[in-house]
């Protein structure tokens, strides 16, 4: 028989744990969210440039190869740019989320 103070360490290490697995739970769904929406957004951006016309009436002019845009250059850089910006920040994250994870199994099986 478990003394009241003992029933009450119990049942507060349980509700911890149980708020622990709730907050696990939305970050789970967070991240599944997230990254759906990139995904999403790869694959309109995709779409979008792949319907955009690659020389638009510019056949015979030099330079215009190097851009994905027909008129302006610098777009199509500008846009690579941020997309590799927005892929290096969703790998940091997931690097720190798998780390932390990691370090929560360690600590659990302590």
């Amino acid at each position: 028989m478990l003394s009241t103070g003992e029933r009450k360490t119990e049942i507060l290490k349980r509700a911890d744990r149980i708020k622990k697995e709730r907050a696990g739970r939305v970050s789970r769904i967070t991240a599944g969210i997230a990254c759906a929406a990139s995904l999403c957004l790869i694959i309109v951006l995709s779409a979008v440039l792949s319907g955009l016309p690659a020389n638009s009436g510019m056949a015979g002019s030099v330079g215009m190869a190097a851009s994905i845009f027909s008129g302006n250059e610098m777009l199509g850089y500008l846009v690579i740019g941020i997309l590799a910006f927005i892929l290096g920040v969703s790998v940091t994250i997931l690097c720190f989320r798998l780390r932390d994870k990691e370090e929560d199994r360690h600590d659990r099986d302590r």
